[in-house]
């Protein structure tokens, strides 16, 4: 049976968690303060021994901890795979790597960005626009959103960070950002210090125009892309799986996606990682991430 261990065990650790167990047959063990049933616990890093003996390695603690916590691994260990929740930095670090290292933007693994990545193929992307908005307040069960990360600049909060996948789909579809003219700003009476919204305009280094806005007040949750092609217009619903193309006669049609099943995207993320045959991936790549990081700091004018 293959090992795993988790640092830190907040709503997406224990996710992760779970499927490992549940859907790879793998024994987790925890870094983390709690006493979590059926799992070896460890308060810190620095006391699991030997490090070494695990087969993957994942970090899903506050973003503000995540360099520190790679560090680690990467000075203590070699050629293991490390994955690491989005986004993978909160500020730009520098990190020499010597081992296999996979950012959790899981996004790209969803059936609707699968049925974007065939319609679009070879096709030209003019024109992208990118929304994403939820109410902070309903967006966590049981949490007071004040007490979350999210709430918090200093572990990681705020729009751009917290959102950032709609900033990885981007380049994922169209390339490199390379221009970028924005707002980021706290606007709302929530009880917060982070960011809660953040539009822009940009263009990227395949000549696509992009409008992509990000918030944390938009009472009715949202998450879609509007793609404009030459001869088509495709809006594509993250939430419903409804994908609709209009071309220029003005026909159209939808395509409805798959349903997601729960923890679809995590799973095939997961999967093509601990699949070393599988030579073409889609993950995040530490590299790729960086540059999401990059962007975000000069955005934030550091």
């Amino acid at each position: 049976m293959s090992k795993a261990l988790l640092i830190g065990y907040g709503s997406i650790g224990r996710r992760h968690c779970a499927i490992l167990t549940e859907n790879f047959n793998f024994t987790v063990d925890i870094v983390t303060h709690q006493k979590i049933d059926n799992h070896l616990c460890f308060k810190n890093l620095s006391v699991v021994s030997p490090l070494d003996q695990y087969d993957y390695y994942l970090i899903t603690s506050p973003t503000q901890l995540h360099y520190e916590q790679l560090e680690y691994l990467n000075n203590k260990l070699n050629n293991k795979k490390i994955f690491v929740e989005k986004p993978v930095y909160n500020e730009l670090h520098s990190l020499e790597l010597k081992n296999k290292v996979f950012i959790g933007y899981d996004l790209r693994y969803s059936f609707v960005m699968d049925e974007l990545k065939r319609i679009i193929a070879k096709d030209h992307i003019l024109f992208i626009q990118s929304y994403v908005g939820q109410y902070l307040p309903t967006w966590r069960k049981n949490i007071d959103y004040r007490n979350s990360y999210s709430a918090s600049k200093k572990q990681g909060g705020g729009v751009l960070l917290d959102l950032s996948h709609e900033l990885d789909y981007i380049q994922y579809l169209c390339g490199t950002i390379s221009d970028i003219n924005c707002y980021n700003e706290k606007v709302s009476d929530l009880e917060i210090d982070s960011d809660d919204i953040f539009t822009a305009i940009a263009k990227t280094s395949n000549g696509t125009i992009v409008n992509v806005t990000m918030d944390y007040i938009s009472k009715h949750t949202m998450r879609y892309c509007i793609v404009h092609l030459y001869d088509k217009t495709i809006y594509a619903d993250f939430i419903t799986g409804a994908i609709t193309i209009s071309d220029k006669a003005g026909n159209k049609y939808t395509i409805h996606a798959e349903r997601e099943i729960e923890n679809y995207s995590y799973r095939c993320m997961h999967e093509e990682i601990l699949d070393d045959s599988r030579l073409q991936k889609k993950v995040c790549t530490y590299c790729e991430a960086i540059a999401i990081v990059k962007l975000i700091a000069k955005i934030q004018g550091e």
